[in-house]
């Protein structure tokens, strides 16, 4: 019975690192401030998570979608259109918005030389390129083709999700992203 409260209690705090992330930023993040900020110990969220590094890690991770079941039912381009659009939205106005928003800042933070955070966002690009890459291979592209592609289009998302964080401009962004999708996923 203790795992189980124990996998209860991390799963709390990893939900409100996320909140506390969201709210303060990745740049400034300390286990005292967020102990202090849930309520808790840093001792404690040591205990659970160890580093800063490891609790950021584990709660960005667990923040991110199933990207596998995400797009294993993707057979065709229409389709992968389809769900590549519904990812864009979900992330410039749904429900992932902040752990996008997150994965971005902790991005940058990661291009400093040695940076702690690097290892995590190579995993974190990982995550999201192979299962793209796999519905790419599955509608008809080479391995080499289809990694460029997923490669392309997430790289390209991102970077529009960056500009309409920054500037707001929902028109000129949206209208970015459906040429980018277009232009990878041309319809036959």
């Amino acid at each position: 019975m203790a795992r189980a409260a124990d996998q209860e209690k991390r799963r709390r705090l990893i939900e409100a690192a996320i909140d506390h992330l969201d709210r303060h930023g990745v740049g400034e993040f300390s286990l005292r401030r967020l102990a202090e900020a849930i309520g808790t110990s840093a001792r404690m969220l040591v205990h659970y998570f160890g580093t800063k590094e490891n609790l950021l890690s584990q709660a960005l991770t667990a923040s991110r979608p199933d990207v596998p079941a995400l797009l294993g039912t993707v057979r065709d381009a229409a389709g992968l259109r389809e769900a590549a659009f519904a990812l864009w939205q979900d992330s410039a106005e749904g429900a992932q918005r902040r752990n996008v928003k997150l994965l971005l800042e902790t991005m940058a933070l990661a291009t400093a030389p040695g940076h702690h955070y690097r290892p995590f966002v190579q995993e974190a690009v990982t995550a999201w390129v192979t299962p793209l890459a796999a519905a790419f291979v599955r509608i008809g592209f080479d391995e080499a083709e289809a990694e460029a592609r997923a490669t392309a289009l997430l790289s390209g998302l991102r970077g529009l999700l960056l500009d309409r964080y920054a500037t707001h401009d929902t028109t000129r962004t949206d209208a970015a992203a459906q040429a980018l999708i277009n232009a990878l996923l041309p319809l036959e």
